[in-house]
């Protein structure tokens, strides 16, 4: 066996031994399943992502913000009525931001969209953001209770 042939052979069996080491210490151990919770609606009980278990702000036990950007926080109150509440607060763009929210609230708490409708979710806008659209419950979008801005 020649020089050439010799090395094509060690180059080929350092691959085979190299490689597999490779992928073991480097594939993803996938992210860890998030904690489930079943939370009562007015369309009955819904299992979703525990919004407690990560939350961005607690302000009681039983309040918790589970996201808060600058265009929309979502809120989680954790009383007898379980229940969400969605404030756009972006005023120059809300029904982007409110778009960008409703994703974000199935994306949090694992749900689709006819599960989110079986849930309490409130959405409003604040009067700070917006004077003209405040003081309504706008809900979800995609909902039968869903109103447009």
């Amino acid at each position: 066996m020649g020089i050439q042939n010799k090395a094509l052979v060690v180059t080929a069996l350092s691959l085979i031994i190299i490689l597999p080491i490779v992928w073991f210490f480097t594939r993803s151990a996938g992210t860890p399943a998030q904690p489930k919770v079943e939370v009562k609606g007015a369309g009955g009980e819904v299992k979703v992502n525990d919004p407690r278990s990560n939350p961005s702000a607690v302000l009681s036990p039983q309040d918790v913000v589970v996201k808060k950007t600058n265009r929309y926080e979502i809120l989680y109150y954790a009383y007898q009525e379980e229940s969400f509440l969605i404030s756009i607060t972006d005023g120059v763009d809300p029904q982007g931001a409110r778009a960008v929210a409703e994703k974000d609230f199935l994306t949090t708490l694992g749900v689709n969209e006819a599960d989110a409708c079986k849930l309490n979710v409130s959405l409003t806008v604040p009067r700070y953001a917006n004077q003209e659209l405040a003081g309504v419950d706008y809900g979800l979008s995609f909902c039968p209770n869903g109103k447009m801005f």
